[in-house]
C-alpha cells in the first residue's frame, strides 16, 4: 500500500514537470522605438522624398519624437522595418496631427505587409476630409473603408493609433485609444514582414508620432506620467509662548478627590479597627467607580458629587462601627 502511494506521488510531481517544460502562448513585443536615441538607428530605412526627423517639439513620452512631413502633393514620408514573418500583427503608435487635409483629400498613415511603403500594398490606415468631418479609414490594396460616423480628430493633441493585420482570420482592425472604428475582412494572402510609420501618401501634411510598438497582441494605451506637484514653501511657524493653565483647586478635581477619600477610608479603619476593613474597601471602589460614572454621564458640578461621595463615606464608616462594636 505505502508503494502504491510513493508510486502515485512520484508520478504526480513528474507530471508537474513535464507540464513546466511546455512554452506557454503568450503576447510577443517584436519592435519598439520611442526615439530616444534622437535619431532612426532602430529603424532599417527611411524612405520617400518627405522629410523625416527627431524633434523635442512635443512628445508624447520621453525628450524626443518624430517629424513627418510630406513637403508638397502626393509625397510620401516613412521609417519601416523588417519584422519576423507573422500572420498576426498590432501596430501601436502614438500620432498628433499637425494640419488636416483639405476637402475631399485623404492622408495615409503607417502600413503594414510585405513590401516597403513605396511599394503601394498591404494595410495602412488613413484620415479622409468629407466636405469638413474628418473620417478614420482603412486601406487595403486599394480597397478602402471608412468608419460610419466621423470621429473628427483635431490638430494638437494625440491619439492612441493601433493597426490589425491578420491573415489567419483575413481580418482587419483600426483602434484610436482602444476604441475600433473600422474592421474589414479583405483577402489578405501573406503573413506581414514589413511595418512603416509616417506619412505613405499625403499632401502638404505633417504628423508627429511616437512610442511604436509592434507585438502579436493588442498593446493598448500607454498612460502618460502624470506630474508631481511641486509643494509649496510653508512659513515656519513663531514659536508662542505657553498660555498659562489654570490648575484647579484639590476640590474641584474629582479624580485626585476620590482617591483621597479613599485613602482616607483605609487608614481610618485601620486606625479604629487595627487592621484594614477589606469589605469597607471594596465598597468603597465600588462607590467611587460609580461616582466616576455619574459624573461623566451627567453634566453637574464637580462639588456636589465630592460632596455626596463623602456623605456615603461617612454612613458607611458609622454602619461598620456600630456593627464591630455589637460583636
Amino acid at each position: 500500500m505505502e508503494k502504491t502511494k510513493t508510486k502515485i506521488l512520484l508520478l504526480f510531481i513528474s507530471s508537474l514537470m513535464f507540464l513546466s517544460l511546455i512554452p506557454m502562448v503568450s503576447a510577443e513585443e517584436l519592435f519598439s522605438d520611442d526615439f530616444e536615441t534622437n535619431n532612426f538607428s532602430e529603424w532599417d530605412n527611411t524612405e520617400g522624398t518627405g522629410s523625416k526627423t527627431i524633434v523635442t517639439t512635443q512628445p508624447y513620452l520621453g525628450t524626443y519624437h518624430a517629424l513627418f512631413n510630406s513637403n508638397g502633393a502626393g509625397i510620401e514620408a516613412t521609417a519601416y522595418v523588417g519584422i519576423t514573418p507573422s500572420p498576426i500583427i498590432y501596430l501601436r503608435t502614438y500620432i498628433q496631427i499637425v494640419n488636416l487635409p483639405a476637402n475631399n483629400e485623404k492622408m495615409y498613415i503607417n502600413s503594414i505587409g510585405t513590401d516597403t511603403p513605396a511599394s503601394g500594398t498591404g494595410l495602412a490606415l488613413y484620415v479622409f476630409n468629407n466636405a469638413g468631418s474628418y473620417y478614420w479609414g482603412l486601406v487595403y490594396n486599394a480597397q478602402e473603408t471608412s468608419e460610419n460616423t466621423a470621429s473628427n480628430p483635431t490638430t494638437g493633441q494625440y491619439y492612441c493609433v493601433e493597426l490589425l493585420y491578420d491573415n489567419t482570420n483575413n481580418l482587419q482592425k483600426l483602434y484610436i485609444n482602444e476604441v475600433e472604428k473600422v474592421s474589414t475582412t479583405y483577402d489578405i494572402t501573406n503573413d506581414a514582414s514589413n511595418v512603416a510609420i509616417g506619412l505613405d501618401y499625403a499632401n502638404n501634411i505633417q504628423i508627429y508620432i511616437d512610442s511604436v510598438v509592434i507585438s502579436t497582441t493588442l498593446t493598448g494605451e500607454t498612460p502618460q506620467p502624470t506630474a508631481t506637484p511641486t509643494p509649496n514653501p510653508t512659513e515656519t511657524p513663531i514659536p508662542t509662548e505657553p498660555a498659562n493653565i489654570p490648575i484647579p483647586e484639590l476640590p474641584e478635581n474629582i479624580f485626585v478627590a476620590l482617591v483621597i477619600a479613599f485613602f482616607f477610608v483605609v487608614f481610618a479603619t485601620v486606625f479604629l479597627f487595627g487592621k484594614p476593613c477589606y469589605e469597607l474597601i471594596l465598597i468603597s471602589l465600588l462607590i467611587m467607580a460609580f461616582s466616576i460614572v455619574i459624573g461623566a454621564m451627567i453634566v453637574i458640578p464637580i462639588s456636589p458629587i465630592i460632596g455626596i461621595f463623602m456623605a456615603v463615606y461617612c454612613v458607611i464608616v458609622f454602619v461598620i462601627n456600630v456593627l464591630r462594636l455589637q460583636v
